[in-house]
């Protein structure tokens, strides 16, 4: 019974080791979408990054009524 305790242990210490090494990969490719001008389709050259240099000003985004078109879009 202790082995089986022993090795339970051991899988859960790798199993969070290996979801953190994998998790620092997503922010690579997640700084690489924000600085992208063509995510999403995009054609005016701009990236989220123009508007929001280093992610500032979005504090409260969600909070905030946006605009599209002739539309009003609480976000």
């Amino acid at each position: 019974m202790k082995i089986l305790k022993v090795v339970l242990c051991m899988l859960v210490a790798l199993g969070l080791a290996l979801s953190t090494a994998f998790a620092a990969g997503d922010a690579v490719k997640g700084k690489a979408l924000y600085n992208d001008a063509k995510f999403g389709g995009g054609t005016s050259g701009k990236s989220c990054n123009s508007c929001h240099p280093d992610g500032k000003r979005l504090e409260g985004a969600a909070d905030r009524n946006m605009e599209l078109g002739t539309a009003t879009v609480k976000t």
